[in-house]
């Protein structure tokens, strides 16, 4: 069990201590990546000790806003969508990736002004890369989200209210997570009629076939760490939700979204349909012109349903206001719609370049008859 008590965001050795214990159980001979950023350095280097502690053996990997920059605004155009064989030959001898983000200072600033173009070149690998991982490697990855001070001024919430929900979330009860994580997973796996709905309007229907459920619970077990799948190698911190993909030929209906974002601004207003899981007829009152410039270079089925996510944590909240705007992935009863590739783990079809996820807010979902999530609320 993976534990934070109030302030202890700071006590990094004693952070370092259980995610190296008890969150990965890392042992002696591991070989272990820590990639950070410089707000991350602090627990990185705290949990390479405790690596060397375990007779393991550690590497940081520092990512900077300089070199992002320079990367994201002044490479080269013909070398963005090279193929980065080195860092699959880098990841056959890890047993542990530990990711630590955010990994830059100010990624509104880098991030949010970068020409589309050039995003979709640096993507145009994603799935090939995923895929080539995922048959060509057989480590842990665990994600390690510390409070990010961007968070505020992007969502509107107050940086006090985020932070001691964040860690509460980190310190909630994640056997009980699990088993609320397992039941439904075990629902969805080969579901043949799913519903979903929210009070915006949305309302979808589709089938699993044969897809995969990933859950993530915030521990790897033993069983997980020796899986041949990928994505149950994988652990969050704060963690809590379930990863899926559903028969995306069948996933037919509209889609209705109050408020949304795209590249760090609002979009409001947003509606679009679903026939045999493309989507189209987009519209968006506030933002459109910010989606259909950020799509348009994407190559691919980039139109296509392809995954959906459910939070199961109760420590984080969704909050939406006229001025907040707060919806976190973990968040117990949170529901997110995503359009783009999902053929690297999920035994998907959908292959693109890029895509966007949707917020999908106060959502119901029913699955074969069994009712689930009511409004947001994940039913007992």
């Amino acid at each position: 069990m993976f534990f934070i008590q109030q302030g202890f965001s700071q006590d990094w050795p004693a952070f370092a201590n259980r995610i190296v214990t008890q969150t990965a159980g890392i042992k002696a001979g591991d070989v272990v990546w820590i990639s950070c950023g410089t707000t991350g350095l602090p627990l990185a280097e705290q949990i390479a000790a405790e690596v060397h502690r375990k007779g393991a053996n550690p590497q940081i990997a520092m990512t900077t806003d300089v070199e992002q920059k320079a990367m994201l605004y002044d490479k080269p155009e013909a070398n963005l969508a090279d193929f980065p064989d080195y860092f699959i030959q880098w990841q056959k001898q890890l047993d542990y990736m530990i990711t630590i983000t955010p990994q830059v200072e100010n990624s509104k600033s880098l991030y949010g002004n970068v020409d589309p173009k050039r995003m979709a070149l640096l993507g145009s690998n994603v799935e090939r890369l995923l895929s080539e991982l995922a048959a060509n490697t057989h480590y842990s990855d665990i994600a390690i989200s510390l409070p990010s001070k961007e968070i505020p001024s992007i969502t509107g919430i107050d940086l006090a209210t985020y932070e001691k929900m964040h860690w509460a979330a980190a310190s909630a009860d994640y056997t009980k997570i699990a088993s609320s994580g397992k039941k439904i997973m075990n629902l969805l796996k080969g579901a043949k009629n799913v519903k979903l709905t929210t009070q915006d309007g949305t309302n979808l229907s589709f089938s699993m076939g044969d897809r995969l459920v990933f859950a993530d619970d915030g521990i790897l077990t033993e069983e997980e760490r020796n899986s041949e799948v990928m994505y149950a190698r994988y652990a969050l911190l704060p963690g809590g939700f379930l990863d899926f993909a559903p028969l995306e030929s069948s996933v037919n209906g509209t889609v209705v979204i109050e408020k949304a974002r795209c590249n760090y601004g609002p979009m409001k207003g947003v509606s679009f349909t679903v026939k045999n899981g493309v989507i189209s007829n987009f519209k968006a009152k506030e933002g459109g012109a910010c989606f259909e410039k950020e799509m348009e270079p994407h190559t691919g089925d980039k139109n296509t349903i392809s995954t959906l996510n459910l939070g199961l944590n109760p420590e984080m909240k969704v909050i939406q206001t006229e001025k907040i705007d707060f919806h976190p992935l973990v968040a117990a009863g949170y529901m997110s719609l995503s359009i783009g590739g999902n053929n690297s783990q999920y035994n998907g079809k959908v292959v693109a370049s890029g895509g966007h996820t949707f917020p999908l807010i106060k959502a119901t979902l029913e699955i074969d008859g069994k009712v689930v999530v009511k409004d947001g609320k994940i039913m007992e």
